[in-house]
C-alpha cells in the first residue's frame, strides 16, 4: 500500500522577508507544501522475501480530507527569513496491492 498527500488550492502570503537573496514568495511556499507532502508520504510493503505484491498505477481522483486549512509559520533558510501563512486544501490518494506468498524453495523432508 502507498498513500500520497498533497495541498491544492493553496493561498499563501508571505510578509516581513529579512536576509540576502530571499527566494521568490511562489518558491517559499512551494517549499513547504511540498516537504507536507514528502512527509506525509507512506508506503507498507510486502516483504519481498515472503511475499510477493504488484502495485497498480495511482488513482486519477483525490479524496479532499480537510478544506481551508490555514497553516501560519516563520520560514527560514541559511540567507533569509519570511512569515508565511498559507490557506490550502488537504488531499490523498492510495494504490494498494494484496500480497502473495512466495512457493517454497526450501523445506524439511
Amino acid at each position: 500500500m502507498e498513500r500520497e498527500y498533497r495541498a491544492t488550492n493553496v493561498k499563501g502570503t508571505v510578509k516581513n522577508k529579512a536576509g540576502q537573496q530571499c527566494p521568490a514568495d511562489d518558491a517559499i511556499i512551494k517549499s513547504i507544501t511540498d516537504g507536507w507532502a514528502a512527509d506525509a508520504f507512506e508506503d507498507e510493503h510486502c516483504d519481498a522475501n515472503k511475499c510477493r505484491c504488484t502495485l497498480g498505477p495511482w488513482p486519477a481522483l483525490w479524496t479532499v480530507l480537510e478544506k481551508n486549512v490555514t497553516y501560519a509559520a516563520a520560514w527560514t533558510d541559511m540567507l533569509c527569513k519570511a512569515d508565511v501563512t498559507i490557506t490550502y486544501d488537504w488531499e490523498c490518494r492510495e494504490r494498494a496491492a494484496p500480497c502473495y506468498r512466495k512457493a517454497p524453495t526450501t523445506g524439511k523432508g
